[in-house]
């Protein structure tokens, strides 16, 4: 493509450009209410004069001063930066920083800049005396301070936009997202224009960009159309919270509560109203002495004595306020009575429950006693006896170590039996039981292998010493 065809083609685009914003201006002008509306339209409007006065700078609309809709072409330009940040102020909810100051200080750059461009033949501070089009654009200190400039506001914006995305819900998150979005796609072609990256023929592609960011600008708020509904939803929503909400003064006065708090606290909003939070809720138990200082932020679970006892979680916040190094205190009052009560029955299943596991456990030691000792003599048993035997041969083995049994046999037991009774037969089987468990050492193992049979495993001892012992 021939640079005259990429040119033409590009006016085209301005063309459509300034159709676009114009769609836009009149769809957010036809808006009842929309936070950002004027900012946005304004916006819209000097992309507008931006994209009109370049694409008649482009094209060969003859003008006797060739820098005349270069000229024009800057009114867009400085003005719509400014009318950007205002319209993220809008957006975030920050109107009341639109003020005629705040307009006033986001001219001053404005006009400075426009008045170093009109002069500037004699001063040549924002382009060289050559520049006539973008193939010989030399910007100069003025033309970089502007750039400076421009690019802070749009990173305030940006920054805003960000908290805003990270403060809010998802449904504003992503408004706020597209509008960061569009606002890197302004940067972008900006800087590719000052840069002189281009496809074609040196051009400015930022009124482009602009526009995409105003397409995603009013998708954003005309789309997802929630924020229309805040205003109105916010007394609504207060009034029927189930918590109760309490708001103070700088000097404690209650100015305003719903009915849930009404209800917690037992005071009536007609005659609560003006009235010195201490004494109008001084009957509320643990919470007394809290309301005569309130902190500036408090949270904590308190009780209320007012008809019965109840437990409230109370969050107490400041609300700042510029004008007094004290402002007044946002007070949130929810009832947590029912929380209470089912912990309460929580602590106490949970320590049946461990009464319930120490028994079991107790339990389970006694069987697992039972299975491995015999009951009358209570040394281990034939069955424990099995499983050591096994594990102190495999030891015995690995390290080379003896390893002796003693087996002994009560002879002629069963005259005791028939001539003294069972009872006798018994206490003379724990006897030995006793003398065995006395001269054993720690590691040996004492069984009682059959009636009167009983076993010894002496691991470690050879034959003369178990002999011996």
């Amino acid at each position: 493509m021939t640079a005259e065809a990429f040119i033409s083609s590009y006016v085209v685009v301005l063309i459509v450009t300034a159709l676009i914003c114009g769609t836009i201006a009149v769809i957010a002008w036809r808006r009842p209410y929309a936070p950002g509306k004027s900012g946005l339209i304004a916006m819209m409007l000097t992309q507008i004069v931006w994209s009109v006065c370049y694409g008649l700078q482009l094209s060969p609309v003859y003008h006797p001063d060739p820098l005349f809709w270069t000229r024009l072409a800057y009114f867009g330009v400085t003005i719509g930066t400014a009318a950007f940040l205002v319209f993220v102020f809008q957006f975030t909810d920050r109107s009341d920083w639109v003020t005629k100051r705040t307009l006033a200080l986001l001219a001053i750059e404005p006009v400075l800049f426009m008045a170093a461009i009109y002069t500037n033949d004699y001063h040549q501070l924002v382009v060289s005396a050559a520049y006539k089009t973008g193939a010989n654009f030399e910007p100069r200190i003025a033309f970089w301070l502007h750039a400076l400039y421009s690019y802070s506001v749009l990173i305030t914006g940006g920054v805003l936009l960000t908290l805003r995305a990270i403060r809010t819900t998802s449904i504003y998150r992503k408004q706020a997202s597209l509008l960061l979005i569009g606002l890197g796609i302004v940067v972008t072609a900006n800087a590719l224009s000052i840069a002189h990256v281009n496809p074609g023929p040196i051009v400015d592609f930022t009124p482009v960009g602009f526009t995409i960011a105003g397409v995603l600008n009013a998708f954003a708020l005309f789309r997802y159309r929630m924020l229309d509904l805040v205003p109105i939803a916010r007394d609504t929503v207060v009034e029927r919270m189930k918590d109760g909400v309490l708001v103070l003064d700088a000097e404690n006065r209650i100015v305003d509560l719903n009915p849930a708090a009404e209800a917690l606290l037992g005071v009536d909003l007609a005659a609560a109203l003006g009235q010195q939070a201490a004494s109008l809720l001084a009957r509320q138990g643990d919470t007394a002495a809290l309301w005569k200082d309130l902190p500036a932020d408090f949270h904590d679970e308190v009780v209320l004595e007012r008809d019965g006892r109840r437990y409230v979680d109370l969050q107490i916040t400041a609300l700042p306020d510029s004008r007094s190094a004290r402002g007044g205190r946002v007070v949130v009052v929810r009832d947590v009575s029912g929380v209470k009560h089912i912990e309460s029955e929580l602590r106490d299943a949970n320590n049946r429950l461990r009464q319930k596991l120490a028994e079991i456990e107790s339990l389970q030691i006694k069987l697992k006693e039972q299975a491995i000792r015999d009951p009358l003599t209570r040394l281990y048993n034939r069955r424990f006896l099995q499983e050591t035997l096994m594990r102190e041969l495999a030891q015995s083995t690995r390290a080379q170590s003896p390893l002796s049994v003693a087996m002994i046999d009560l002879d002629h037991f069963k005259r005791i039996n028939d001539a003294h009774g069972h009872y006798a037969g018994d206490r003379l089987l724990e006897g030995l039981s006793d003398l065995l468990r006395s001269y054993t050492r720690g590691g040996d193992v004492a069984c009682r292998y059959g009636g009167e049979e009983f076993l010894v495993v002496m691991p470690g001892a050879s034959l003369e010493v178990a002999a011996t012992r």
